[in-house]
């Protein structure tokens, strides 16, 4: 029972230092070393779970992973590459409705806070030819900036996922996030740009348009090759980005490429990921926890187990604008489990979704806030415009479970 209040303790304490803006790394070391004490841990087994985060291979790739994709979006931001694609978007693409959502997408994959700030000019410029008031302008932008979120394997929610329960293929989960992904695009499309006149821009010169496409294959190149040097060649993630960041060399003009290697490393996220490990560690030492846990999941029926991850992850992503916090208090308590690995693969895509959820609709949520900022609207116009969106989210991660469960377990 100490332990199980321990972890109580997190949730109330994680939260708290994030509002006092505390770092999500340094927080995250804070609040594991407390409840590590409260729970009965000695200092020797929190130093052990502190040095397991350096010792343990698949945590060393996954904060390896992650540093090194902060480096190389900061490098095709730095020599102007993102730009380069959206140019070639605009020559390939001629309908304005389908330029609209394909830039926030495209743009999803630099994993930076606040990412949709950067395509929201978009957004909003064809917004305005579309028709579009500003508040559904805001919306778009940032669904569909969201996308990558889930497809992408190195993006830092699916490496810390990885991290936290190796045993998951994230290629399986990814799988899974496309039907939730599927729903969400449709959604916002329906109900954001299904009654808009739409408009078609001029056609490009002849051969300009397959000229742009080369130049959008090229320059997209750092981004797709990653995945074919993970999964056509069997290279570890972590290789594959480095070799990515090699293409990114070539790429760019190489005027300072160590000095923008060095200015792109992102120390605050290095950090986060060493607390997210280290607290999974600590609580990964609770044994007697965990044997109380197992209990429960086998005791409680499966809706309420659902419905408390629904609860908890949107309370959470809420009162923080995070999806990281309910992420890291609620995967480190099913990872260890005694389950199967289909119900394990489950779990872990439910509280995943409504990380999202709660971090997507949070008040403090700051792509939405620079979103808001940049097209000109009000945080209340825009939770106006989610009156549907935000049900249809939310009812659709139960049916899309119930189906998948069905057919998986």
């Amino acid at each position: 029972m100490r332990q199980i209040i321990s972890v109580l303790l997190a949730v109330v304490l994680l939260p708290l230092l994030m509002k006092k803006k505390v770092g999500f790394g340094a927080a995250m070391l804070i609040t594991g070393t407390v409840i590590g004490f409260s729970g009965g841990l000695d200092a020797r087994s929190i130093f052990v779970a502190f040095t397991k985060v350096f010792t343990t291979p698949s945590s060393v790739k996954a904060i390896l992973v992650v540093a090194l994709v902060s480096i190389m979006c900061g490098l095709l931001r730095k020599y102007s590459i993102v730009d380069s694609i959206v140019d070639s978007l605009k020559k390939i693409i001629t309908g304005q409705k389908l330029l609209m959502v394909s830039i926030p997408a495209v743009m999803g994959i630099m994993q930076v806070p606040g990412g949709a700030a950067i395509s929201a000019p978009f957004a909003d410029s064809i917004g305005k030819d579309l028709q579009l008031e500003p508040p559904v302008r805001s919306v778009v932008n940032l669904a569909f900036r969201h996308i990558s979120m889930f497809v992408l394997p190195f993006s830092a929610n699916i490496i810390i996922t990885q991290g936290i329960v190796p045993e998951i293929d994230i290629y399986a989960l990814i799988g899974l996030n496309l039907l939730f992904v599927a729903v969400m695009i449709t959604a916002a499309w329906f109900l954001y740009l299904g009654n808009s006149p739409g408009g078609t821009l001029p056609a490009p010169a002849p051969g300009e348009r397959k000229k742009a496409l080369g130049t959008l294959l090229l320059n997209f190149s750092p981004i797709y090759m990653i995945v074919v040097f993970n999964v056509a060649f069997g290279l570890p993630l972590y290789i594959a980005v480095l070799l990515c960041i090699g293409i990114t060399f070539f790429l760019s003009d190489r005027k300072d490429f160590p000095a923008n290697i060095r200015r792109s490393f992102s120390s605050k996220i290095t950090l986060m990921m060493i607390g997210i490990y280290f607290f999974r560690n600590v609580i990964n030492s609770f044994d007697e926890m965990l044997i109380l846990l197992n209990g429960l999941f086998a005791a409680a029926s499966n809706t309420a187990i659902l419905g408390a991850v629904a609860v908890f992850a949107v309370l959470f992503g809420m009162i923080t604008g995070l999806s990281l916090v309910p992420m890291t208090l609620l995967l480190p308590l099913v990872a260890p489990l005694q389950i199967s690995s289909n119900e394990m693969l489950l779990y872990v895509w439910f509280i995943y979704i409504w990380s999202f959820i709660g971090y997507y609709f949070s008040p403090l949520h700051l792509c939405q806030i620079l979103s808001n900022e940049c097209i000109g609207c009000s945080l209340g116009s825009t939770y106006r415009e989610y009156r549907f969106f935000m049900p249809i989210l939310m009812g659709s991660s139960f049916v899309l479970y119930s189906i998948c469960r069905m057919i998986m377990v």
